[in-house]
């Protein structure tokens, strides 16, 4: 599976005025959550929730737990996120591409809506 980038905007659910367009943001399916630097989180004011219960990568110290609007090609969900100081710009996670029902296409190397399954 090779890198895949996109445009992503996060924004304060809170406060709509404070948002940032972070180009090049790393789709990794491999990461549950959503994380963005903690310079971002700073900028855009959001709460700090603490130490976060799970990490998005190997080797994470000091990750911190809150919540943001994620926007993807035109979709919007606002879901738990992690801030970290070890991260630059943001890393898009598994969970918001699956509630936001994106995916991947490997051989387009873009996220594409996902296949609905009828049950």
């Amino acid at each position: 599976m090779s890198s895949m980038f996109t445009d992503v905007r996060i924004s304060n659910p809170l406060n709509e005025s404070r948002y940032v367009d972070i180009p090049d943001a790393l789709v990794n399916t491999k990461a549950m959550w959503t994380t963005i630097s903690s310079d971002f989180a700073s900028y855009l004011q959001l709460d700090d929730l603490g130490p976060a219960p799970a990490y998005a990568f190997a080797g994470a110290d000091g990750v911190r737990h809150s919540f943001a609007e994620i926007e993807l090609q035109g979709k919007h969900i606002v879901t738990s996120i992690l801030l970290s100081d070890e991260v630059e710009g943001a890393i898009i996670g598994a969970t918001a591409l699956a509630a936001l029902a994106l995916a991947r296409d490997e051989e387009q190397g873009r996220l594409v809506e996902r296949e609905r399954r009828d049950e």
